[in-house]
């Protein structure tokens, strides 16, 4: 499946909800990580399709693909960087570290076998994040549990090597223009009904 089906085949409706429910990790995983593993997913797979399909032409950054293709590669590509982005902003909250170097991994995983080349840190770091920018991004977290606003009026909370990261992608545009609103209108869905859950729970306790 690629974003596109995802996004055809799963609106935001309470049968996404039924469907993630019913899913192992929903429940043992944050709302954020569940949906960054989605994407992330469904990215490397649409790519994966896209390969198979089309002639590409590989250097050591960047590709040829046949007219048409460039607007689907570029809204998987996205996804990928999307799901990672978030996951790593939600460890860089809880842990006080950002982990390049598994920012890369995940990257460098998700694009096996898409025949292209993903930017990844050219030197990642273990970087320790210092305590008034985690606190900054905690409150926002706290007000914005979807972390929509680190893609629009917040972004500028982000390290700013998550920042200069992302626009070495040259991605963000397609970020925030083809993955965000897609999937804002989930992520809401997701963290109600997680919430919903836990008030059961503790009713029962």
């Amino acid at each position: 499946m690629s974003v596109e089906e995802f996004h055809a085949g799963f609106p935001a409706d309470e049968s996404f909800v039924k469907d993630i429910s019913r899913r192992p990790e929903f429940g043992t995983i944050s709302p954020i990580k569940l949906m960054a593993g989605i994407y992330i997913k469904e990215g490397s797979h649409g790519l994966s399709q896209i390969a198979y399909k089309r002639a590409y032409r590989q250097d050591s950054s960047t590709l040829r693909i046949n007219k048409g293709e460039d607007e689907s590669v570029m809204r998987n590509a996205s996804a990928i960087y999307f799901g990672t982005s978030i996951s790593a902003i939600e460890d860089i909250i809880i842990d006080g570290y950002f982990d390049q170097e598994k920012v890369n991994a995940v990257l460098i995983n998700s694009f096996s076998g898409t025949e292209l080349n993903p930017i990844i840190f050219s030197n990642p770091e273990y970087e320790k994040i210092d305590s008034f920018s985690q606190r900054t991004l905690t409150q926002i977290a706290m007000r914005d549990k979807t972390f929509y606003s680190f893609f629009k009026d917040k972004y500028y909370a982000l390290p700013r090597s998550l920042r200069a990261f992302m626009a070495q992608t040259k991605l963000f545009k397609y970020m925030e223009d083809m993955i965000l609103p897609e999937y804002t209108e989930r992520i809401k869905r997701i963290i109600s009904a997680n919430e919903q859950r836990k008030s059961q729970e503790k009713s029962r306790q």
